[in-house]
């Protein structure tokens, strides 16, 4: 990988953040709990995060084939499962995260990834550092991460918003649940005052129309896989 120097391995620094890679969002700062409002299993010695820089790029290895990739915003600690690699002068690590994610290069990534089945291939810095990118002169990545940029900020815009959407009803979710179990709602009054048009219906409860509990999107990544050790 030409735009890109050796990965960098280094630990420790347990005061700067924990830094989570995702398939939707890129690198974000984490937090303690999780999507569902749980607790995040981190590692409990934090020195033993790898340390990324602002503007270093940093991979999942077993989702790399995803798009599990980003940009870090700040300085802070990702999993040491994680590749952290430092970009050389002169690139953009922008442009080669929104290259990570088109479907050709996400099909190279698969078919240099190894591991016992397809859903647990790894991708390691000696494959990684061998894929063949085009790599344009500097002011054409800028050029081309400020048009994608602009174009997506409406569809990126849109996507925050159903994100916090989720979030949302997923508290609130929670919320009703706690409520009922401690007493504090009682339910035969809540049903009573339903409409009676909610209560009442000629069709039975299509099953098919129904979301499993805790079906997760395909754009999130769980940072607690206990195999990885992860944590960001």
């Amino acid at each position: 990988m030409a735009g890109f120097e050796a990965p960098n391995d280094t630990t420790g620094d347990a005061d700067l953040p924990i830094l989570m890679v995702t398939i939707g969002q890129g690198i974000t700062v984490g937090q303690d709990i999780d999507e569902d409002g749980k607790p995040r299993r981190l590692i409990e010695d934090r020195t033993k995060y790898k340390i990324a820089r602002k503007d270093d790029i940093a991979y999942n290895t077993m989702r790399m084939w995803q798009g599990a990739v980003g940009v870090s915003p700040t300085d802070g600690l990702v999993s040491p499962a994680y590749v952290v690699a430092s970009p050389r002068p002169e690139v953009n690590p922008n442009y080669y995260t929104m290259l990570f994610r088109t479907a050709v290069c996400k099909s190279e990534i698969a078919s240099r990834s190894r591991g016992i089945v397809d859903d647990r291939n790894r991708l390691y810095w000696d494959q990684f550092k061998d894929i063949a990118v085009p790599t344009p002169s500097f002011k054409e990545q800028d050029r081309i991460v400020a048009a994608l940029t602009e174009g997506l900020k409406g569809p990126i815009q849109c996507h925050r918003a159903a994100l916090d959407s989720i979030a949302f009803l997923r508290e609130l979710r929670t919320r009703l649940i706690s409520d009922v179990v401690t007493g504090k709602l009682d339910v035969r009054e809540a049903a009573a005052r339903l409409p009676a048009d909610d209560l009442a219906g000629d069709d039975p409860f299509d099953d098919s129309e129904a979301v499993a509990d805790g079906e997760e999107d395909d754009d999130s990544v769980a940072e607690s896989d206990a195999e990885d050790g992860d944590g960001g």
